[in-house]
């Protein structure tokens, strides 16, 4: 057991008091994403409840002001690839220009426009959600400076207009791909398609009569569309924004822009974005604080059960494997089928979830329901992010655990805790009457042992001794006050022991045994079943000898653990175990700050590894047989 709780230290969760693996990490996010793309996500988020007060009144007045750099757009003024008769004439005067010697890049092009580059600040932002509708196409109203510039070669070149004032319109997100194409196929890529409309516009120094016309309006829409893609897969059309792996854009996207969330000034950004070439986009955060004001503000929100819960049905049925080195075998899964949870306080969380543990090609599987209390808080600088959580867990069931759980789990770590056990032995002298007589010990145990009466005379001998009840409590080796309280009222009594002995220059001993847990003043009992090899080796020298006696669990079975046991073991030791302030790195350079506590509340029971020779202190090894 004690080993299991080591095998815990793994990176990137590094536990109290024991050294990180690095070859075996506790757990990989991506294993959700895996199962779960990313674009459900994505389109279940927007959908959600409450999501629309979050980014509106949470998130967005915590990244302002925002600032996008390097949008690109293009006004085509003549179009000459028509095929008509203007078509034709560029053709013919381009090929006397050639005729003559002209430099191609004097030649009539096949469309002539202007380029623009175009960099958005917001200063104010807020964001709303008619009644009815949902994130995906919200309204909003920001205050807002545009700087144009003109960046093709030509007349206008390098010229800037500059606009400021407030606006309002509607937004309208598509998230790509959806529907069967992204449940189904579980594609590696996600992308936002971001539309806007505006219906207000009150631009500085500008006259009402002028920015406030329809005409008006009308222009600066046509103006802002000219920015936009056209999506016909998703018939929509609007800015693109990657959200992971490689989209597909069209060839008419813009390439790259930036941009900046938060701070003060141009030069001092919270955030920032980089996007390109259609690639995820490029995060890089220079005041990780915002993240905390974001959290904060968040776990304090009156609706954030309501989006949590909205976004955990879109996970589940959630399938995650479980580590073999923390199991000691592959192909085993926690599948979790419910997630409740609920804000009982102000960053105090309640959460009811049931799961199954499963392993492959095998049918049954136990069942788990637990309910725990989960307190958070935050913690930042402008380089990481952390969050503290201490876990409570307040109630559990438990089904009967499966014969692979203990079967191919249980008696591996319980074998990995059992050595062999060395007991020397010196010839010992008897008499009475005068007679004297020197008797081999290590002989006559090898003799004792290869007897075929001796399985059964062991069995008889059992017979007569169980049951035996054994309260833990009582024995003077549990000296912990903690673990005497948890062991009061506690009784195991061994029903019965069948001892079976095969014979040869080596025994080896089959012994079954069936037991009984039960708890003074409570129902349910817990039977456990069990059947261990233990293998006797001899070596009898000239004055010494000894015997080597190794156990070994075969199998194991218990039934439906009573729920008195399950507060004893799963709630109070768990509590125990793990219920302190757990620091998570989330993000940025706190991997010395993270760490996870688990420590065994009764670890100084427990050897530290499998002890060498748990016996008397002699050597089966150096002892040889026969010698004088």
């Amino acid at each position: 057991m004690n080993s299991w709780l080591r095998a815990l230290s793994v990176t990137p969760l590094v536990l109290a008091n024991s050294p990180a693996r690095a070859d075996a990490p506790l757990f990989d996010p991506s294993a959700i994403v895996r199962e779960v793309p990313l674009c459900k996500l994505v389109a279940g988020f927007v959908k959600a409840p409450c999501a629309s007060k979050l980014v509106g009144e949470t998130i967005l007045p915590e990244l302002l002001p925002i600032r996008i750099e390097g949008l690109r757009a293009s006004q085509t003024i003549v179009d000459l690839d028509t095929g008509d008769w203007k078509s034709k004439l560029r053709g013919w005067i381009n090929d006397g220009l050639d005729w003559l010697g002209v430099p191609e890049r004097y030649t009539i092009p096949k469309k002539i426009g202007v380029e623009f580059l175009i960099d958005i600040a917001m200063t104010e932002a807020s964001l709303r959600v008619p009644s009815g509708r949902t994130l995906v196409n919200p309204e909003f109203d920001a205050r807002i400076a545009v700087k144009t510039k003109v960046v093709s070669r030509g007349p206008f070149h390098n010229m800037t207009f500059n606009a400021a004032g407030r606006v309002s319109g509607r937004m309208y997100l598509t998230v790509a791909p959806h529907g069967t194409a992204c449940t189904d196929k579980k594609p590696d890529w996600a992308m936002f398609i971001v539309n806007m409309e505006l219906t207000r516009l009150d631009l500085d120094k500008i006259p009402d009569f002028i920015d406030g016309s329809g005409l008006f309006m009308s222009i600066i829409n046509w103006g802002l569309s000219k920015a936009y893609v056209d999506f016909p897969a998703y018939k929509t059309r609007g800015l693109a924004v990657c959200l992971s792996g490689k989209c597909p854009l069209p060839p008419t996207a813009p390439t790259s822009f930036k941009v900046r969330l938060g701070g003060q000034g141009s030069a001092d950004r919270a955030i920032e974005i980089a996007m390109a070439e259609g690639k995820a986009p490029a995060l890089k955060f220079k005041d990780h604080t915002v993240l905390c004001r974001i959290t904060d503000k968040a776990l304090t929100a009156p609706c954030t059960d309501d989006f949590v819960n909205h976004m955990a049905r879109l996970l589940l049925p959630l399938r995650v494997p479980v580590p073999s080195a923390l199991v000691g075998t592959d192909g085993v899964t926690v599948e979790a089928s419910s997630l409740i949870v609920d804000v009982e306080k102000p960053r105090e969380l309640h959460v009811a979830a049931a799961a199954n543990l499963m392993k492959t090609g095998r049918s049954d599987k136990m069942s788990l329901k637990l309910g725990a209390g989960l307190e958070l808080k935050s913690a930042c600088d402008k380089k990481s992010f952390v969050v503290y959580v201490r876990p409570t867990i307040k109630s559990a069931e438990l089904s009967r655990p499966p014969a692979w759980l203990m079967n191919d789990i249980a008696v591996a770590a319980v074998n990995s805790q059992v050595a062999p056990i060395d007991v020397c032995m010196k010839p010992f002298a008897v008499g009475a009457a005068g007679i004297s007589k020197t008797i081999d010990a290590c002989k006559l145990t090898r003799a004792v042992a290869a007897e075929k009466c001796t399985g059964p005379l062991l069995t008889a001998l059992a017979g007569s001794l169980f049951p035996l009840t054994v309260r833990p409590s009582e024995l003077t080796s549990i000296t912990l006050p903690a673990l005497k309280e948890i062991l009061a009222g506690v009784s195991v009594t061994v029903d019965r022991a069948n001892v079976a002995v095969t014979t040869g220059a080596i025994s080896t001993a089959e012994i079954d045994v069936t037991a009984t847990v039960a708890k003074t003043g409570e129902t349910g009992t817990l039977a456990v079943s069990g059947r261990a090899d233990v293998r006797v080796d001899t070596k009898c020298g000239r004055n010494e000898g000894a015997v080597r006696v190794s156990p070994a669990l075969k199998s194991l079975a218990v039934s439906t653990i009573p729920d008195w046991l399950i507060r004893a073991t799963l709630i109070n030791l768990g509590n125990a175990t793990i219920g302190r302030w757990q620091a998570l790195c989330v993000m940025g350079d706190c991997a010395k700050k993270q760490r996870i506590d688990i420590t065994f509340p009764f670890d100084s029971l427990l050897p530290a590894t499998a002890p060498p020779n748990p016996g008397t202190g002699c050597s089966f090894d150096a002892i040889k047989e026969g010698a004088r």
